[in-house]
């Protein structure tokens, strides 16, 4: 369901937790960054939501193509200081759209 919204409409940045339960964040990022190019969503940075943090678990994500992993338990100061790095790299202020809410 998530990758049918984000072929429609351009979105800033991606949060993806790896274990879901229909699609994983890996495999949902792969198939994400697999679009034609001129996709709207296709270079998007990703952000890895996980509780797998070893070092080689970390690493696997970054290979797929993840922008950076931050593990949980997430505090709120951390996932703010993430998404600002990003917004600071260059996402035009007000140009920003919320995916709505996805599976529920």
């Amino acid at each position: 369901e998530a990758l049918e919204i984000l072929s429609g409409e351009k979105f800033d940045l991606l949060l993806f937790d790896i274990s879901m339960p229909v699609m994983d964040g890996k495999t949902a990022l792969k198939k994400l960054r697999g679009k034609a190019a001129g996709h709207p969503n296709r270079g998007i940075p990703a952000i890895a939501l996980t509780a797998h943090a070893l070092e080689n678990q970390v690493k696997s994500y970054l290979e797929a193509g993840f922008s950076e992993v931050l593990t949980k338990p997430l505090s709120l100061n951390e996932l703010r200081r993430t998404i600002s790095r990003y917004a600071l790299a260059g996402i035009p202020e007000g140009d920003s759209a919320i995916m709505p809410g996805v599976g529920g």
